[in-house]
């Protein structure tokens, strides 16, 4: 396994650690210490899913392998972060529920095309829709930080709107993002 597949594997591992923190209420005893623990694991998660494809283009390190278990990571941890969020009231359970849909169907799409020998490559509305993922869970995430702190509370109900918009920006990205996969394969295979 190397370097590229080894970062993307430690992604899938933080995935759990990281809903398991964020829930449970005996981490929360000590808010100060599980803030920083969150924000470490979010960082290292965001930032192994840069490096993992950028060493792997740049090493020429590129395997059938991480093709395949890279998306699969990326989807894992970005629906554990909203998972997350919506369990402890951060996100609403709809956002997440059309997120969720559209990854299981941009996953069932994909399986297809591999069927047919055909890879799926990212589209540039799919990497608006990771941006918008990622910003969305690192606004989520610094909310239940104010939330668990007892900071900025008069700025709770302000930031919860403004969470509620990047939520609901990630989840309509997300379905146009799939429309893009999915107009075409419906023409491909005359789909109507």
């Amino acid at each position: 396994m190397n370097l590229p597949t080894k970062l993307t594997v430690f992604r899938i591992f933080l995935a759990p650690v990281f809903f398991i923190l964020i829930t449970v209420d005996y981490f929360q005893k000590s808010p100060i210490v599980l803030s920083i623990v969150l924000a470490l694991l979010f960082f290292i998660s965001e930032i192994t899913d840069v490096l993992d494809g950028y060493i792997a283009r740049k090493r020429n390190l590129v395997t059938d392998l991480g093709k395949v278990l890279d998306p699969f990571s990326d989807v894992l941890s970005r629906i554990t972060f909203f998972i997350s969020f919506s369990v402890v009231g951060i996100m609403p359970f709809y956002f997440f529920l059309i997120i969720m849909y559209r990854e299981f169907c941009q996953t069932f799409l994909r399986m297809l095309n591999m069927k047919s020998g055909v890879a799926v490559p990212a589209n540039n509305w799919g990497k608006i829709k990771a941006v918008f993922y990622s910003f969305s869970s690192a606004l989520g995430l610094l909310f239940f930080v104010f939330k668990i702190n007892g900071t900025f509370e008069s700025s709770w109900e302000i930031f919860y709107w403004v969470c509620y918009g990047s939520f609901a920006f990630a989840a309509l990205s997300s379905v146009v993002s799939f429309m893009t996969y999915a107009v075409p394969f419906f023409k491909k295979y005359k789909i109507s």
